[in-house]
């Protein structure tokens, strides 16, 4: 009886976790419209181009080109829209979260026009 009521308890348990995946995964992978917007390849093509001038890669690397310290390979999948912005020209009331010279560098940005930054946005949005 109890080596019976062991085998249910841990088949039990095994259901339970599964469960619990699977309701953690769609949860997790739930798509938002930021998402599954589609960006033509001219758009992305313009986003990479202000990558480039910009000189992102002194810092950042993309499929293992730039600096390997801080890769931006998957982040679109990490961080929506809103987010990209904040953290490529991050405002005032963010400095603490970045180091004091690396946050002076990122000033810079705020002075990008809307159509770069939009391009940047979309490019990065879209390295998943």
């Amino acid at each position: 009886m109890r080596e019976q009521l062991a085998k249910a308890l841990t088949a039990l348990t095994g259901v339970l976790i599964v469960v619990a995946a699977l309701a953690f995964g769609a949860i997790q992978n739930r798509p938002d419209a930021a998402r599954l917007a589609p960006v033509d390849a001219e758009r992305l093509a313009a986003g990479k181009a202000v990558y480039e001038a910009q000189g992102c890669a002194l810092c950042h690397a993309i499929a293992g080109e730039g600096d390997p310290a801080y890769p931006l390979d998957g982040i679109g999948a990490r961080m929506n829209e809103a987010q990209l912005r904040a953290h490529i020209a991050p405002a005032a009331d963010l400095a603490a979260g970045f180091p004091e010279v690396v946050f002076e560098m990122k000033q810079a940005y705020h002075t990008m026009s809307p159509e770069d930054m939009g391009a940047l946005v979309d490019y990065l949005r879209n390295l998943k």
